[in-house]
């Protein structure tokens, strides 16, 4: 089973840190998700890991 462990660090400034845990094998892919102080913080990450994943 693959596992990945992502830290951001600070985000504008703010004093919540965005982390995310999830299991990369299949047949289903799941992430969790904490921290953060908006969603857009969120869509940043999200996108960034798609894009890093899908190379």
């Amino acid at each position: 089973m693959r596992v990945l462990h992502a830290g951001g660090s600070f985000i504008q400034g703010s004093t919540a840190e965005v982390g995310a845990t999830g299991v990369l094998s299949g047949p289903h892919h799941l992430m969790f998700f904490q921290g953060g102080v908006h969603w857009s913080q969120w869509m940043n990450v999200l996108s960034t890991f798609v894009s890093d994943v899908r190379r």
